[in-house]
């Protein structure tokens, strides 16, 4: 499904410059102890989005190569760099490495590589899975926590991707820019 995805959209297009990987399920995790990390759910996590954003790339970086020119975005989220849930941390480093290790591969072509942590952001899953029963009120709390005061929005995480994918781009390779409103407290370097 994939290569045919590739194959219609370059078709469609006349190629293809620009790859965003954008999937997960929600929750990450049904509960929030590693106990709750079940098995089958993980693998599935796992398989959706990290093993799911190295397919499309596998079937998107040969173009890209061709092109010598591109953009691969792969976003991941803020469970890379805190603690929510084992799968949901766990996912988002797999993205994170993931990214890392595409970049440096990919760099000599002319193809940066990035990825994109955003935080609590207005979508309509969020909306929904906020309030959930198995979220305690410190989880609660530390997703809605930010510097900023409010949750993003979705067009200011666009924004950022929307950078990532422009000419404007070419000194960010390899890297992850976080979109959430900042996290109260941390330093990284």
């Amino acid at each position: 499904s994939v290569k045919a995805l590739v194959d219609t959209v370059a078709q469609e297009f006349g190629g293809i410059e620009i790859l965003v990987n954008n999937a997960a399920e929600q929750p990450a995790q049904h509960g929030p102890s590693f106990n709750d990390a079940d098995d089958e759910w993980f693998h599935r996590q796992i398989d959706v989005k990290v093993i799911g954003y190295l397919r499309t790339i596998r079937a998107v970086a040969p173009l890209l190569i061709e092109n010598g020119w591109g953009r691969i975005i792969n976003i991941s989220g803020t469970g890379s760099r805190q603690t929510v849930s084992v799968i949901g941390s766990v996912r988002n480093a797999g993205v994170t490495a993931l990214t890392k290790n595409v970049a440096d591969e990919l760099g000599k072509y002319g193809i940066n590589v990035t990825v994109v942590h955003p935080g609590a952001t207005r979508t309509e899953r969020f909306e929904e899975f906020r309030n959930r029963a198995f979220v305690n009120e410190s989880t609660r709390k530390s997703h809605l926590d930010n510097v900023i005061g409010r949750v993003v929005e979705p067009e200011e995480v666009a924004w950022v991707v929307a950078f990532l994918a422009s000419p404007r781009s070419a000194a960010i390779t390899g890297d992850g820019i976080v979109a959430g409103g900042g996290i109260p407290g941390f330093i990284y370097y």
